[in-house]
């Protein structure tokens, strides 16, 4: 029992001994008595005419937008007319005409569920009522129909596309406003393409 006293004790001591750690300072006083830095380069001062310059520049400038969105393959904004006519989806439009019919057609339902997974692909969520909203969103196609495969191949064809996600869309048959505030419906059948898998 002594022993193991003794050595705890030495232990201690040991321990104790040891000294703390000092905390590391720069030293000032030896770094302001360094010399100055000195430059071997000196300074150069450019000059240029602004007047020339701009006066090449003003036809560029002032050039047309049309012609520059031609030439850059950019498209206009056109804002859409009140009841102008939208594209026909090819999906069927259930009956009656109502987002309560649209969300309980059996037929969607049934193509959803049905769909084969296409080869190389696998399938994350089926059947919802809604579609993915993710990072890695790379534009949209509609189809003819609901062609998984059909789908997975125009993905297959964009580089960086490795995920997809089909869906049957109720859209407006007329663009909404005045005169024309809940027009009639098509059904779009969307084929999404994805940057990134669905979680």
């Amino acid at each position: 029992m002594l022993s193991l006293v003794i050595f705890t004790y030495t232990l201690l001591g040991l321990s104790a001994a040891v000294p703390a750690p000092v905390p590391q300072d720069i030293d000032f006083d030896l770094a302001d008595q360094l010399p100055d830095p000195t430059y071997t380069t000196t300074l150069s001062q450019v000059t240029y005419d602004a007047t020339s310059i701009l006066q090449d520049a003003i036809p560029q400038i002032t050039a047309s937008a049309s012609q520059d969105g031609l030439a850059t393959g950019v498209a206009e904004k056109v804002k859409r007319a009140a009841c102008a006519a939208q594209p026909t989806g090819a999906g069927p439009v259930p009956s009656p005409d109502t987002v309560s019919a649209f969300l309980s057609y059996s037929a969607f339902g049934a193509a959803a569920t049905g769909a084969p997974t296409p080869s190389g692909y696998s399938r994350t969520f089926q059947n919802l009522q809604g579609s993915n909203n993710a990072y890695g969103y790379m534009g949209y196609t509609t189809l003819t129909s609901y062609d998984t495969q059909q789908c997975a191949s125009r993905c297959d064809a964009i580089t960086g596309c490795v995920a997809i996600n089909i869906y049957y869309e109720r859209d407006p048959s007329v663009e909404p406003g005045t005169g024309c505030t809940n027009p009639s419906s098509t059904t779009n059948i969307k084929c999404v393409f994805w940057g990134r898998t669905s979680q």
